[in-house]
């Protein structure tokens, strides 16, 4: 039998579950999920061709064409039944009183909370750098200030002392 690949349920699935299927046919686990998908539709689609070849191969006495072409099929009848179950699970969830319009609008609320929250993190650690530096600056000035009147007052006395030796 022929494996029936609905690209729907190979977009329904997520990256890291098509990559997972990629790897186990061997296949290159790079890209996005558009790539992923199509490259798991490519591989089962060659495989879904691979019977006939192998029929013609049997008929020319190549029998490991014939084995792996199985192989192939079998693989992707696998994905096919990997595929169906992740619809059947994200069905159930929809049944479960959830659509799926509603799980992605939930994930994106947290989503946009979690970085909300993030940015005023980030806000209130540079407002807490500005306002330390700020107070660095004026003790810094103080500290300036202090050393700048110790001077003077040492200057004064220094000239009072030798306007005295010179009575």
């Amino acid at each position: 039998m022929a494996p029936t690949l609905d690209e729907t349920q190979l977009k329904g699935m997520k990256v890291a579950e098509l990559k997972d299927l990629c790897k186990k046919f061997g296949l290159k686990l790079t890209g996005v999920k558009d790539e992923l998908v199509s490259r798991l539709k490519a591989h089962c689609k060659s495989a879904a061709k691979a019977p006939k070849a192998a029929a013609k191969d049997k008929a020319s006495a190549k029998p490991a064409s014939a084995k792996k072409a199985k192989t192939a099929n079998e693989d992707c009848q696998a994905v096919d039944g990997e595929a169906t179950e992740h619809a059947k699970n994200s069905s159930e969830s929809v049944q479960e009183g959830k659509s799926v319009a509603e799980a992605k609008a939930a994930e994106e609320t947290d989503l946009a909370v979690e970085a909300k929250t993030a940015e005023d993190a980030r806000l209130a650690a540079e407002e807490k750098a500005a306002e330390e530096a700020r107070s660095t600056a004026k003790a810094q000035a103080a500290e300036d200030a202090r050393l700048a009147a110790e001077a003077k007052a040492a200057e004064d006395a220094r000239v009072a002392a030798e306007a005295k030796a010179a009575e």
